[in-house]
This record gives structure tokens, C-alpha cells and sequence, in this order.
């Protein structure tokens, strides 16, 4: 039995000392691709654009779970400054504002949105974000699109709003143009 047990020691010993002392090798893994006629290869076409629906909309702010998901993700980026979130649907887009408590007033679009659509970036002079902040903004929106959901090709947009507290509720959330342009996987996502 002694025996038994000492060989158990050196084996595990020996394991350890191969373990600790050698530098792990990497291990060549072939690629294979599918043939190109393959039906698990979907063929390349270019996406093609739907109809989009355009005309005003309203964001409101809002109180549920994708709101609630937003708000703690983001919050923890911007501790101890508040976030809020605002959202307006048409059919399957969305167009939704998220709201950081801040000094000055600083906002960023998603790049097909234009500023001449929204009347309360005129309410209170909003200026566009330049570096370091549009750095710090463009991580905010990562973690907003993320716990959303966001979806571009169902046309979901987003712009994210730097500005005091007190001027949350006095924002019009007005949107004079909301027309995204929605893509389509359609041919390009194998089907099964």
C-alpha cells in the first residue's frame, strides 16, 4: 500500500513539475472551409435597403425593463453622474435617447441622424462632441446598444445627450425626420 500511495506522489509530482516548468505550445488547428456551393455558405449580395417610414416622432422617457437594463449598464460607466432613457417606436425601428447627467450641454448621433431634426439641441445649444468626450460618449453608447438590444437592421437608432439634470423634462424629444435606413440580412444569413 505504501508503495502504491508513493508512486501516486510521484506521479503528481511529476505532472505538476511538467505543468509549472514547460512554456505552453501552441497547438496548430487546421481551418476547413466549406465548398463554396456549400448550403451552410451563404452567397454574397449587398444589403438591400427596405422602405423606410419617415415623419415626426416623440421619445418619452420610460420606466420598463429595456429602460431599467440601460440605465444600470451605463450607470456604472458614468457613477456617480445619473442616466436616463427615452425612447419612441415606429413599427420595428426605435430611435432612443440616452440622457447623462453633465455640466454642459454635448450630444452625439448615430451617423445617419442630423441634428437639424431634433428642435431641443436648438432649445438649449447643444454642440457636437469632439475628443476626449465623444471617446467617453461612444463607451456609453456601446453599453446603451448592448443591454437594448439594438438592432440596425430593424432601424434602431440612438443619440446620447450630455446635459444637466434639471433640463431632462424641459428637452422637447421631438424628431422631425425619423427615416433610418433598414437593411436587410436577407440573402446574406444562411437558411437552414
Amino acid at each position: 500500500m505504501r508503495i502504491f500511495l508513493g508512486l501516486i506522489l510521484i506521479a503528481i509530482s511529476a505532472a505538476l513539475w511538467l505543468l509549472t516548468s514547460s512554456s505552453p505550445k501552441a497547438v496548430p488547428r487546421a481551418r476547413i472551409a466549406p465548398a463554396p456551393n456549400s448550403p451552410l455558405v451563404a452567397p454574397q449580395q449587398p444589403e438591400k435597403a427596405l422602405p423606410a417610414v419617415s415623419g415626426p416622432v416623440r421619445m418619452e422617457f420610460r420606466a420598463d425593463e429595456m429602460a431599467t437594463k440601460v440605465m444600470i449598464e451605463v450607470g456604472r460607466a458614468t457613477r456617480p453622474a445619473e442616466c436616463s432613457f427615452a425612447l419612441a417606436s415606429r413599427g420595428e425601428s426605435r430611435l432612443a435617447c440616452l440622457f447623462v447627467d453633465a455640466e454642459n450641454f454635448t450630444y452625439q448621433l448615430d451617423a445617419d441622424l442630423s441634428a437639424d431634426s431634433f428642435p431641443g439641441l436648438k432649445q438649449f445649444d447643444f454642440k457636437e462632441a469632439v475628443d476626449p468626450q465623444a471617446r467617453t460618449l461612444s463607451t456609453y453608447r456601446s453599453l446603451a446598444k448592448t443591454a437594448m438590444g439594438y438592432r440596425s437592421t430593424a432601424g434602431d437608432r440612438l443619440m446620447i445627450l450630455l446635459c444637466p439634470r434639471s433640463a431632462w423634462t424641459q428637452i422637447k424629444l421631438d424628431c422631425t425626420s425619423f427615416s433610418p435606413v433598414r437593411t436587410s440580412l436577407e440573402g446574406i444569413a444562411p437558411r437552414f
